[in-house]
């Protein structure tokens, strides 16, 4: 990731500019509940693309032929 240009003040220091992105990151990285529910998201969502080519199997093995329940 590319760091802005620091801005310099009248007084000589130096004030490094990020962006609200790199804030929120920042941020979420240090909320350890938060960085917990990433990694399990994105646990589920390797599992969904992974586990069907692993288990051979296909969109069309499943039997769409039966009706929903009815209310």
């Amino acid at each position: 990731m590319a760091k802005k240009d620091a801005v310099v003040l009248d007084t000589g220091e130096k004030i490094e500019s990020i962006g609200p992105w790199a804030i929120a990151w920042r941020k979420f990285k240090a909320n350890k509940v938060a960085m917990a529910g990433l990694v399990i998201f994105i646990l589920i969502i390797l599992s969904v693309i992974i586990v069907p080519m692993v288990m051979g199997i296909s969109v069309s093995d499943y039997d769409t032929s039966i009706a929903p329940p009815i209310f």
